[in-house]
């Protein structure tokens, strides 16, 4: 399976590590759709975290200390108007799914199990960074399946690597370009 798995602490780089593979995947031409959730910052506190459409850029509140009306995770409340930009965010015709995250603020939201286990089946090569607490076995499973990186704070991790385990069946094909590769169906 083409695919990579990223976990570790809050404030590892995780994130930061995803947002690479997708600039170096759009740099070389390759269709990429998804999810990024950023955190908030609000004087150097974070407030709750957004929820963006990687196809689109549009965005909308995932989960806010102050303000949404969802289900409680940790001190933050989910926004319940997130789980449409989700639903439309894997609607996309892509070569390649991002997901950041997947985690228990995520999966709070009605119908977005179903729509990440889609993704996940879907056959494209997709790269997610997945919570230290997710629990879902059926989408542990699969991602058991992935390359798996345990992101460390001040660890540096090349995200050509990780674009290479997406755009190569295996170590022992020839190198194929990202296009060639990704567009199989």
């Amino acid at each position: 399976m083409d695919c990579v798995s990223i976990t570790g602490e809050p404030g590892s780089g995780k994130s930061t590590l995803i947002k690479e593979v997708i600039d170096i995947l759009r740099s070389k031409g390759v269709k990429v759709c998804g999810i990024v959730c950023p955190e908030v910052r609000v004087n150097n506190k974070r407030i709750g975290f957004k929820v963006i459409d990687i196809s689109t850029n549009k965005e909308s509140w995932l989960a806010k200390v102050d303000g949404c009306d969802g289900p409680r995770v940790g001190r933050y409340r989910v926004c319940r108007e997130a789980a449409e930009l989700i639903s439309n965010a894997f609607k996309s015709d892509c070569q390649v799914i991002a997901i950041d995250e997947i985690g228990p603020m995520e999966l709070k939201l009605p119908g977005i199990r179903e729509i990440f286990l889609n993704a996940l089946k879907s056959g494209k090569p997709f790269i997610v960074v997945r919570h230290l607490k997710l629990r879902d076995e059926e989408i542990l499973n699969i991602l058991r399946e992935c390359k798996e990186i345990f992101k460390e704070k001040w660890v540096q991790v090349d995200p050509m690597s990780l674009v290479n385990e997406l755009v190569f069946e295996n170590s022992s094909e020839r190198p194929r370009s990202p296009t060639e590769t990704l567009s199989r169906d």
